[in-house]
Formats: structure tokens, sequence, C-alpha cells
């Protein structure tokens, strides 16, 4: 049943998409937990050395004030990190996944809306595109960061990568409901291996 021109694969596609770029650009992925420990190495570099640890973070002033200088040249902690924040390579590919999932399926869905018809299976694409945002988030999820700019840390889970999750996911139905409701045929099967 469509209401308003839209029916339910579009709805389902565009709150996905909706849903998936809050996580993307408004939500935390990773916490920072507790920094882990720098082994410094005291001695002469020829000599054999004694080694000594300290934490990486600042030390207290007495009456509470905490200031860096104290312990010169230490990374200071980073905030909570977002799926953009320090991502290196791999991370940035995945947000463009991510992000032409959502903008894959807002186009698709303006399209119908103004009464035209997408380019070729646009369901099928669309279902795709979605799974494939699955795949990124789950493997984001899966490899959170250890390091950033020099500070070891312990990542935990916030709700930006599972929003992001729940936004794929539903992009990912639209665009299967959307495939079969226009009879799309489905992605062909692998040929056959010849011997």
């Amino acid at each position: 049943m469509k209401r308003g021109g839209l029916g339910l694969a579009e709805v389902l596609a565009v709150v996905g998409a909706v849903v998936l770029l809050v996580g993307l650009f408004a939500l935390h992925w990773y916490g920072v937990g507790e920094g882990k420990i720098a082994p410094i190495e005291i001695g002469h570099p020829t000599a054999p050395g004694l080694y000594a640890q300290i934490e990486l973070q600042p030390r207290p002033v007495p009456g509470g004030v905490d200031d860096p200088r104290l312990v010169p040249d230490l990374p200071s902690p980073p905030d909570d990190l977002g799926a953009w924040t320090a991502q290196g390579l791999l991370g940035t590919l995945a947000n463009i996944v991510l992000l032409a999932a959502a903008l894959g399926a807002i186009a698709v869905v303006a399209l119908r809306a103004m009464g035209r018809t997408p380019p070729g299976q646009a369901g099928t694409v669309l279902s795709a595109l979605g799974l494939a945002a699955i795949l990124v988030v789950a493997l984001r999820l899966a490899f959170r960061p250890e390091d950033v700019g020099g500070y070891e840390f312990e990542a935990t889970l916030k709700a930006g990568g599972f929003v992001a999750l729940v936004g794929a996911i539903l992009v990912t139905a639209g665009g299967f409901l959307g495939a079969r409701e226009r009879g799309e045929p489905p992605a062909p099967p692998p040929a056959p291996s010849r011997r």
C-alpha cells in the first residue's frame, strides 16, 4: 500500500538513510578508555639501559589543577572518536561506502517521490549498497582503533556504530523490498566453472 506516493520500501530506505547519516556524522563510535603505559629507556645509548614506565597523562598539580607542562611532550588523550576521526585510508573508504548507501537511498526515494523511475535496477543496487554498508559497519565494530596521534588506548564501543548498523539494515531491507515489488531479477548466480 502506498501512502503519498511512497511505499513501504521507500519509507524503509529513506528512514534507514537518515539513521545511517546520523550515526555517521552526529554520534561517537568509540570511547577512549584507559591509556596504555609507555616504556621509557633511561641510560646511555651504547650501554644497556634501565627501563621505567610512566602513564601518558599529565600529573596533577597540588591544589587540583592539571598542568601538562609538568610532564612535557606527552600526548594528551583524545576525546571520544566519531566515524571520521583519525580512521586512516581504510576507515575513510568505509565511510564513503556508508555515505554512498545513504545518499543512494535518498536519491532513489526522491526520484520515485517525483514520479520518475530511477535508472536500471535501483532496488537491487540499493540492496547491494546496503549489504556493503552492513559489512563495513560490522568490520568497524569488530576492529576498533588502538592508536590516535601517538596515544595508545583501549577503545570501547559507543552508540554511533550501532545506529549506523540499524540504518544500513533498513536501507538494505528497503532495497530488497523495492526490488521485489518492482519485479527486478535478483543478482545473477555465479557462472559454473568449466574444467
